[in-house]
């Protein structure tokens, strides 16, 4: 199962351990888990995102605005829907199967 968590993170804590382990975990069982990091724009790496990196978990960096304008949720469901699509060219699954698995909710778990 492809899963993505997403978090905002200002540094490595007690938060962001928990999740890089939960991501770690799910991929030791088979999963395949993507850290989605969202930060303002313009940011670079951050410590969180070098860290995941670390540990061999697929960082997806996420730059958008503080404020929830719809150009923000705009550009937070592009992440997504570019993280479904990648998972979809990975399996080798055609663009119509993988709009169908969207339509039919599957996003978050491709």
């Amino acid at each position: 199962m492809r899963i993505l968590h997403l978090i905002h993170s200002e540094g490595v804590y007690g938060a962001e351990l928990i999740l890089l382990y939960l991501a770690r975990e799910q991929q030791q069982r088979g999963h395949e888990p993507f850290v989605g990091s969202i930060r303002d724009t313009g940011t670079h790496q951050t410590p969180f995102e070098a860290v995941a990196h670390s540990w061999g978990l697929p960082v997806v960096p996420i730059r958008i605005a503080p404020r929830p304008t719809p150009g923000v949720v705009r550009s937070l469901l592009r992440a997504v829907r570019d993280v479904h699509r990648m998972c979809c060219t990975r399996m080798g699954t055609s663009r119509t199967s993988c709009l169908d698995s969207c339509r039919a909710g599957y996003v978050a778990r491709c």
